[in-house]
Order: C-alpha cells, then sequence, then structure tokens
C-alpha cells in the first residue's frame, strides 16, 4: 500500500479526546498492517520536516530551549532549515539509470505504547526534488520486505516522471462531493455532541450546507 502523506504520529498534540482517538486509529490501522505481513509506505513531496536539522543543530548548540536563534551560525543556519534544504547540499541527484540517490535510514519512534506503529524513514533526491518515504520498522528491518519496497517506490517515480504516478492519478479522482462533504460535517456535528470531537463551524461553512 502506497500513501501520500505521513505515518507519523509525533505531530499530534500529547492531549485530548480527538488526538486520542487518532492514535487509537493509526495503532489498530498499523497492527492490522503487521498481523497481515501486508507492507505500507508513506511518500511525501517536498517535505518541510525538520526531524535531522533539529538533531544536527542540537549537535552544535547546547542550549535545551534553542530554536536556532542563538549566536552560533551554524545554529542559526540549521534551525532556519528543513531537511530538504539539508539534504539538498550534500545528497547527488541520481545517477544516469537510476531513479533516485537515497540517505541512510533513520529510525523515529511514534505515540503509542505499540512496536508496530514506530516508522522508519530515508530521504530521496529524485532529480527534480527530495521526497521523504516512511515505513514500519518492522518491514525496514527485513532485507528482503525492504528490498520490495525501494523496487516499487522507484518503479512508481519513474512511470510518473519523477512522482509516484499511482498517487497522481489518485490526486486526479480525489473529488469531493457537496453531497459527501455535507455528509462529513453532518457526522463531524454529531461526534462533537457525543463530547468526541471538539470542533467549531463558521457561519460561512453552515451558509455553504443549507
Amino acid at each position: 500500500v502506497l500513501l501520500d502523506g505521513t505515518l507519523s504520529t509525533t505531530h499530534l498534540s500529547n492531549s485530548g479526546a480527538l488526538t486520542c482517538e487518532l492514535l487509537k486509529v493509526h495503532s489498530d490501522a498499523m497492527k492490522t498492517f503487521y498481523g497481515r505481513g501486508q507492507l505500507i509506505v508513506a511518500y511525501m513531496s517536498a517535505p518541510r520536516t525538520k526531524d535531522i536539522s533539529k538533531v544536527a543543530r542540537s549537535l552544535f548548540c547546547s542550549k535545551k530551549q534553542c530554536k536556532g536563534a542563538c549566536e552560533l551560525e551554524e545554529c542559526k543556519i540549521l534551525g532556519e532549515s528543513n531537511d530538504s534544504e539539508l539534504f539538498e547540499s550534500f545528497l547527488p541527484k541520481p545517477i544516469e539509470g537510476f531513479c533516485y540517490s537515497r540517505s541512510q535510514i533513520f529510525k523515529l519512534k511514534n505515540k503509542g505504547d505499540s512496536e508496530e506503529q514506530n516508522i522508519s524513514f530515508f530521504y530521496l533526491n529524485v532529480g527534480i526534488e527530495f521526497a521523504r518515504v516512511e515505513l514500519p520498522t518492522w518491514v525496514e528491518s527485513n532485507a528482503e520486505k525492504f528490498e520490495i519496497v525501494c523496487r516499487v517506490v522507484c518503479d512508481q517515480i519513474r512511470k510518473g516522471r519523477g512522482y509516484p504516478i499511482s498517487l497522481s492519478l489518485a490526486h486526479e479522482q480525489a473529488v469531493v462531493k457537496a453531497a459527501e462533504r455535507k455528509f462529513f460535517y453532518e457526522i463531524a456535528h454529531k461526534q462533537e455532541l457525543f463530547g468526541r470531537i471538539n470542533s467549531r463551524m463558521s457561519q460561512k461553512l453552515i451558509k455553504k450546507l443549507v
């Protein structure tokens, strides 16, 4: 399964009913994939994540609360850079015959108590942009499964001329109709009445649904 976006949950807030529900859905889904032995991979085009740049900055700056605003030039540069910009300086373009060049593999512990939720990720230079690929750590740690993922991603990028063709086709089909949008907001409103989702609809949006 190839997804557009991220498998990470580290960006979610640390509290709230909606966060707890999202984490449960994520955990159940990851456990299902693990139980079936089904491969799943997420592809992020031109990511603005800062996981690696934050670690690199911490090597230069010992101030725990510093966010790249101190007097150290290296700290300032890394604080203003995202991972794509960081890898742009040393991850070369793919050589002829290859669809991408790849960074080393990094690991990320997701929120939750399940090992199946933890992910590994790496960055790609596909020639026209940088991308981030995420996959469960249990997939990455299996050489055979990891090789399959790499081959599939490469095939998709090649067929899509720099972007996975299946995701490109999915974007073209992802048209939300007015009736579907109305149904979604009705469900969200009902969930709020039961105290499960803390959401507010603007008057402008309400007028559109009438």
